[in-house]
């Protein structure tokens, strides 16, 4: 039986930035692209926003760089109705980025420097133990350090709260 409570979500925040382009560049190659856009990203972020519009109740652990996309990506989150209360601010790293290129059939090629995202260790994450007790669901991603999920799962299930790993 599933307990009842917010879903915590564990995982990357990004910034991505896609253009788009009529087929990919050969390397040394310089091409033009169109249709630039700066889109928040990161599975983390983007599962607990799309949970919460379903009207779920979501807290996102993460980290994000003390920087303009970091407050940025913080903002849209908030707009969303998703408690950033544990994404944490990592003064070393910047926040995670993505570039996409996207060519004119929907094929993608994507580069990720996920910055403060791996700044979210388990010493970090000690905060969320305060709360496991009341979460219903604990999902995790792979943008985030595997010992973060580790030592967050095994907290979890002491509660008997279910635990996915979106690999």
């Amino acid at each position: 039986m599933l307990k009842k409570g917010p879903l915590l979500v564990l995982g990357g925040i990004n910034m991505d930035f896609v253009v788009r382009v009529k087929t990919f560049p050969k390397p040394g190659e310089t091409l033009l692209g169109h249709d630039f856009r700066k889109i928040p990203g990161g599975k983390g972020a983007g599962q607990a926003a799309a949970i919460a519009r379903l009207g779920g109740e979501v807290i996102l652990g993460g980290a994000v760089g003390d920087d303009s996309l970091g407050k940025e990506l913080r903002n849209d989150l908030e707009k969303e109705r998703v408690s950033t209360d544990y994404v944490i601010v990592a003064e070393r790293g910047h926040t995670g980025v993505a570039l996409i290129i996207v060519t004119e059939d929907g094929e993608n090629s994507i580069v990720l420097d996920p910055g403060a995202n791996m700044e979210f260790s388990p010493e970090r994450a000690l905060r969320l133990k305060e709360i496991l007790p009341g979460v219903g669901i604990v999902l995790a991603n792979l943008e985030v350090p595997l010992e973060t999920i580790d030592f967050i799962f095994a907290e979890a299930r002491k509660h008997k709260i279910l635990t996915v790993l979106d690999a």
